[in-house]
């Protein structure tokens, strides 16, 4: 890899490819990719069912993805240990969100 390359892949908070999360014959995830970088705000959105808290806990460690590749702050999840990412520092916020429509 370049320099350049490395300096890219260092820029990135979290970077997902191609993430699938399944229970059993129901697909929670299907095939999400994203890169946020560091000191970027992000947000997932979306109804209820789509995949936005399976998405979260599989980026902090809590769930075992199905398929695809995570990566936060630089550390691939390579395993399905149960707090892979206990070593490193990163915030993911969980704000509640209320939608008010006007009558």
């Amino acid at each position: 890899m370049s320099a350049s390359g490395v300096q890219a892949a260092s820029a990135l908070a979290i970077e997902v490819k191609g993430l699938h999360k399944s229970y059993g014959s129901v697909e929670a995830v299907r095939g999400i990719d994203l890169r946020v970088s560091r000191g970027e705000v992000f947000a997932l959105l979306g109804p209820n069912g789509a995949g936005k808290t399976t998405t979260i806990e599989i980026l902090e460690g809590y769930l075992q993805r199905t398929a695809g590749d995570v990566s936060v702050l630089g550390h691939a999840r390579l395993t399905a240990q149960i707090h892979p990412f206990t070593h490193i520092s990163a915030v993911i916020v969980r704000l509640p969100c209320a939608m008010v429509a006007d009558a």
